[in-house]
């Protein structure tokens, strides 16, 4: 009886060495994978021998709450991957979800919980453990397996999956984190190109009218009658002032596309007179009609 205690006490640290060796391999595959699908996939088929079971499918949940969407499988028709879904409470995945506590069913088909899904579910599996994906107090999804012959899931067995579940919910919503981060830095990238071509397209539409304008004050002051040339040369003056005046006008809009704003703000001493002098002009050549 000793021995064969000792023997058992062999065994079972044997399969405990296992099953960390394998959540090690699972949190190693998290940093080198190439690609979200690619290390759904080989949880999935890791899981699979792990708990010596036929099938093993994991299913996502929504933001809302409201329906769980299959993510991964083996032995299931894997072209429903994204399509079939149940809500929240159907079946023995949805209840998972909605009570938070693992389901272990010896034969599903004697089972009134089990819901059938026609086009994806098959005939001969019998035995189905499942178990939901928490993190952060949420449900984030439910992670099952099945096996074709009646099997009644031993403790271990519930809890060594579920230790799985909870790496795997891990995985997901930093998988979530960063499909959020990459779609948030595309749309910036965008709106970052959208500025650009709307800088340039400003940029050119603003300044050759003022270039044009300048070369004409200059050539009809040349042209001017010699009679009295003083009087030209105050037009003159008065004219590129007032062009000077659009330049600044036009270097603020400029500034504010490029999103300078408040930053290219200074602390410098003023004459406020002559600030709000300057800005009264500024609106009388918006104003203008």
């Amino acid at each position: 009886m000793i021995g064969g205690g000792a023997a058992e006490d062999g065994r079972s640290a044997t399969r405990r060495l296992e099953e960390l060796a394998f959540l090690h391999d699972i949190a190693q595959l998290a940093t080198l994978a190439r690609d979200w699908d690619e290390l759904m996939q080989t949880i999935v088929d890791r899981t699979t021998i792990a708990m010596g079971v036929e099938v093993c499918s994991f299913y996502l949940a929504d933001q809302e709450r409201t329906r769980l969407t299959l993510a991964g499988t083996n032995g299931l028709d894997r072209t429903q991957i994204g399509k079939v879904s149940l809500a929240w409470g159907e079946g023995v995945t949805g209840r998972v979800a909605a009570t938070r506590e693992p389901i272990a069913i010896e034969d599903v088909t004697l089972d009134e919980r089990f819901s059938w899904v026609r086009g994806f579910d098959i005939e001969g599996l019998k035995a189905m453990l499942s178990v939901p994906l928490i993190w952060h107090h949420e449900v984030v999804g439910v992670l099952n397996v099945q096996t074709r012959d009646a099997r009644r899931f031993g403790a271990d067995e519930i809890v060594f999956l579920g230790t799985i579940a909870a790496l795997l919910a891990g995985i997901v919503e930093k998988g979530r984190l960063t499909a959020e981060v990459e779609g948030r830095l595309a749309q910036l990238t965008a709106l970052d190109a959208a500025r650009a071509e709307l800088l340039s397209v400003v940029t050119h539409e603003l300044r050759t009218p003022l270039s044009v304008v300048r070369v004409y004050v200059d050539l009809l002051a040349e042209v001017a009658p010699e009679v009295d040339r003083a009087q030209p040369d105050m037009w003159r003056a008065a004219a590129l002032d007032q062009l000077a005046r659009l330049d600044r006008l036009v270097d603020s809009i400029l500034a504010s596309v490029r999103g300078e704003g408040l930053t290219g703000l200074s602390r410098a001493p003023f004459d406020v007179a002559d600030a709000v002098e300057e800005t009264v002009d500024t609106l009388r050549l918006l104003l203008r009609p």
